[in-house]
């Protein structure tokens, strides 16, 4: 009679993490039981489950691992899971708007001033020759 087991991954996580599967056997955990990982390049990683049915699965590459239960050298269920960026999108930066420095009108009456006075201390200076 063939053992009932079952696979439990994570559907996806990031990058750089570890994830954590489950295997469990006649709804026990599967103590020792093969496992096999295909990363997302081809590379395979072989092991077998801890005492409590479990395995770490670590997400080093961008894409998709498939993750397998092994016995007898047959695989008996495989699931995948995806291996996402941990970098955030770039998005567009905030528009920033600049608007003109209006402070040299604080200071134009005062240079108006100035022309006006050096313009009627010339005409008062020629009407005096």
């Amino acid at each position: 009679m063939p053992l009932n087991e079952n696979l439990n991954c994570p559907n996806n996580g990031l990058v750089g993490t570890n994830k954590t599967c489950t295997v469990l056997q006649e709804e026990q955990v599967c103590k020792n039981c093969d496992y096999q990982i295909v990363d997302p390049v081809g590379k395979i990683y072989t092991g077998k489950t801890d005492e409590a049915g479990t395995f770490t699965l670590p997400l080093q590459v961008n894409g998709t691992y498939r993750v397998s239960i092994i016995r007898n050298g047959q695989i008996i269920q495989s699931v995948t899971v995806d291996a996402l960026s941990s970098t955030k999108p770039i998005e567009n930066p905030p528009q920033v708007y600049v608007s003109q420095d209006w402070t040299f009108l604080y200071a134009l009456p005062i240079v108006l001033l100035l022309i006006l006075a050096v313009y009627l201390y010339w005409r008062v200076t020629k009407k005096r020759k």
